[in-house]
């Protein structure tokens, strides 16, 4: 919230701060997280309190996984299973608890990128022309990007390399 606010006010300088040690450590920001600038562009609408602008901003975000999801299990021919997984893990309490919904978290949108990766990964894999199966895997790499973007730290990057050469290698 912090981040937003000096974004909204003129932008983030990198200088060293005391509040700062997440997510190595380091006491500057080197950009502006990705979650900070959404409710720096929100917090506008609701008279620029940016704790009120990301409490609303995460309810949105939250049920966004319902789609990747829905489209994953549509493609490994169980769509019922996507939309009953999506509505019940939409109004699950441990999904409430999880996705953080009524704080400000980075793990509201965790479940969306994952799933838009695997589903991408899996039409890469099942694709018959190597051109098709290029752009499903860049299409996963820019999701794996976002999902950096999002978390501030390049956690799967490395899993999400993997798993594309495996699936290409095995698919084609």
């Amino acid at each position: 919230l912090r981040s937003a606010r000096q974004f909204s006010e003129g932008g983030i300088r990198g200088e060293q701060s005391s509040f700062r040690f997440f997510p190595d450590s380091t006491g500057s920001w080197r950009s502006v997280p990705l979650i900070s600038y959404l409710i720096a562009i929100v917090a506008p609408q609701f008279d620029y309190d940016y704790y009120r602008a990301a409490l609303f901003l995460m309810i949105p975000l939250s049920g966004l996984f319902i789609f990747p999801l829905g489209i994953y299990c549509y493609l490994i021919g169980h769509p019922i299973a996507g939309i009953l997984g999506g509505l019940i893990g939409t109004f699950s309490y441990e999904y409430f608890i999880r996705t953080s919904i009524g704080r400000v978290d980075t793990d509201v949108l965790i479940l969306f990128f994952l799933f838009l990766i695997s589903a991408l990964l899996l039409k890469a894999s099942r694709t018959q022309r190597i051109y098709h199966g290029l752009i499903y895997s860049s299409l996963g790499g820019l999701a794996t990007y976002c999902l950096t973007l999002w978390l501030g730290r390049p956690t799967y990057v490395l899993p999400f390399t993997a798993v594309v050469f495996v699936a290409m290698l095995l698919g084609q």
